[in-house]
């Protein structure tokens, strides 16, 4: 069922021959997409990859390209596994940022607006507005969670920067361009 999906057209998929890839150039890079509209773009973007580049190893049965490294950043993790086809991002590529006990955490108001990290944070007028699933399309809360697992998260993009810089042989570290 799998491989017919990633083959509809409505899904990326198609063919595409060889001869229509365009050849790899540049450096090492880190695709980032932030929210739900950001998971969707990046999936996008991963699939015009895979359909538009040579794999790192063309006569490979399953394209790889391990200089391109993606990252979905969200708080609703149903983003994740929406993603069908070509575009699909896989565990790796997926950060959640969901907090199961968010609305708990949203009622220290008073401590809330006292930790200066969070001084651009309106506490008082989010209250109304929560939802089921993660930010529920509001900012503030999505930053919220950002910033709650921010130690985490920087761990992460170090750990693709890395993937990323050294599947690139000629490249350090911290040559890896990042596009959010």
């Amino acid at each position: 069922m799998y491989k017919r999906q990633s083959l509809l057209l409505n899904n990326g998929g198609g063919v595409v021959s060889a001869t229509q890839k365009s050849e790899q150039f540049g450096g090492a890079a880190l695709c980032i997409g932030i929210g739900g509209t950001g998971v969707d773009a990046l999936a996008q973007l991963k699939r015009k990859v895979y359909q538009q580049l040579e794999p790192d190893d063309p006569s490979s049965p399953i394209p790889k390209y391990k200089h391109i490294q993606f990252l979905a950043i969200d708080s609703d993790t149903s983003a994740f596994k929406g993603v069908k086809g070509v575009g699909r991002l896989t565990e790796d590529e997926a950060f959640s940022i969901e907090m199961p006990n968010l609305a708990a955490a949203l009622k220290n108001k008073e401590g809330i607006k006292q930790k200066a990290e969070l001084s651009w944070m309106s506490i008082d007028a989010i209250e109304g507005r929560l939802s089921t699933q993660g930010a529920g399309g509001v900012r503030q809360v999505g930053r919220f969670l950002l910033i709650s697992k921010v130690d985490e998260l920087k761990s992460k993009i170090a750990s693709l920067c890395k993937t990323a810089s050294v599947s690139y042989t000629h490249l350090r570290a911290h040559e890896t361009s990042a596009h959010l």
